[in-house]
């Protein structure tokens, strides 16, 4: 390979690194305040380093993930000249630029064993802080509210010291929830890919912290995770698997019995993380006194007069992906949005399966929580991309949620 091909190699596998530790890393407070200045510099950074990436692979994506990146910003600049909101957010704009960005990038080809390593350094990490916050070690509690506020003043307060949620530095236990099940599911890939029981460990120690989370989609996505893991273990080990539904049982029971939670606790639980009230919950948001209930009523009466990127203290532009971009842009801008996001995955990830479960996962939790439009996950992706290609030469080919046999050494 030319002198030039190397150095722009390394250089683009340093800035997917660094863009990951970014997202995860970046605080987004000081001494407890939500910085404005940080918040600036997430959305700055995320996007000069995607383009960094971008220019360090010289080469674009396929011409549909072109398309759809333009089409995109066009629906979103004519909607805003037609916006009936004079005001329109600088913050925003930058958001949907750096969607676009990741919808252009071309990561096929591109793999790297040392990227293992800083995954394997990231889990430590998150591993180690988020069981500190489970278990209301008061280093981790103060260094998260100090550093990692986010959204609004009393959230991560509420959650890691009242509640002991081991929301890492992503400021909700929504966010924290779907982020660790990404972290479950790279290690169960590599697992099946690569045997090593430490892996399997791994995964069941995300897995734990998705229970020890006690959110909606904590306990969606733990739910998930296990029935992947059931799923899998009954294909490589039919004559076991009585055994296997006995124990994964009695973990389970275990895990209630740990966090003082029975059937009729876990019932209330469900019930309330499914119907809540106009703040907690999923279908309540949508109701007619819920958060989304201005913004609901505004599509109703006003279907083909989208917003862009305007700004306005009337609407409530957030917890619904689906619903701000249909918003801010219609079904046009939806399309675009989650086709874009579909043909980057199809087109960058080697597994098609892996690429259509990523997809569906994402597009499920966008019904309840804005990740396209977060930093620290759109920063992460080029990684997530790198990783899981550099584990697909190994994958068995039916893939891990559809039973493929794990490789044992």
């Amino acid at each position: 390979m030319p002198t030039g091909q190397v150095i722009g190699r390394r250089v683009l596998l340093a800035t997917v690194v660094v863009s990951a530790l970014f997202a995860f890393y970046l605080p987004s407070s000081i001494g407890g305040v939500i910085s404005r200045p940080l918040s600036v510099a997430s959305i700055g950074g995320t996007c000069a380093l995607l383009v960094v990436v971008l220019a360090a692979s010289r080469r674009l994506a396929p011409p549909l993930n072109i398309a759809a990146a333009l089409g995109m910003w066009l629906v979103l600049a004519l909607f805003t000249v037609t916006s009936p909101f004079e005001a329109y957010s600088p913050g925003v704009t930058l958001l949907y630029v750096a969607q676009g960005l990741l919808f252009l990038i071309d990561l096929r080809g591109v793999t790297s064993r040392a990227i293992d390593a800083v995954f394997q350094a990231i889990t430590v990490v998150s591993l180690v802080l988020g069981y500190a916050l489970a278990l209301d070690v008061g280093v981790a509690d103060r260094l998260m509210v100090t550093w990692y506020g986010a959204f609004y003043p009393e959230l991560l307060g509420n959650m890691v010291i009242i509640f002991n949620k081991p929301v890492l530095t992503f400021g909700t236990h929504s966010m924290a929830g779907f982020m660790i099940y990404l972290f479950f599911y790279l290690h169960f890939r590599a697992w099946l890919a690569q045997g090593g029981w430490w892996r399997l460990a791994a995964a069941g120690a995300f897995l734990g912290l998705l229970v020890a989370l006690t959110s909606t989609t904590g306990l969606a996505f733990a739910v998930l995770a296990g029935l992947q893991i059931t799923f899998v273990l009954q294909r490589a080990l039919p004559q076991q698997r009585a055994l296997i539904a006995v124990a994964i049982l009695l973990a389970a029971l275990a895990g209630a019995a740990a966090l003082g939670l029975d059937a009729s606790t876990l019932l209330a639980q469900a019930e309330d993380a499914i119907v809540g009230d106009r703040v907690r919950g999923l279908f309540a948001r949508y109701a007619t006194d819920g958060l989304l209930a201005s913004t609901m009523k505004y599509l109703s009466e006003s279907p083909l007069q989208p917003i862009g990127v305007g700004a306005t203290d009337t609407l409530y532009l957030g917890d619904s992906g689906l619903v701000v971009n249909l918003l801010r842009g219609s079904l046009p801008l939806l399309i675009a949005v989650y086709g874009g996001l579909w043909l980057f995955l199809r087109t960058n990830l080697d597994d098609r399966r892996s690429a259509l479960w990523l997809w569906v996962c994402v597009v499920l939790f966008e019904v309840g929580f804005t990740p396209l439009q977060y930093f620290r996950f759109l920063g992460f992706v080029p990684f997530l991309v790198v990783y899981l290609n550099s584990l697909s030469s190994r994958l068995p080919p039916a893939g891990a949620f559809l039973g493929a046999r794990p490789v044992t050494r």
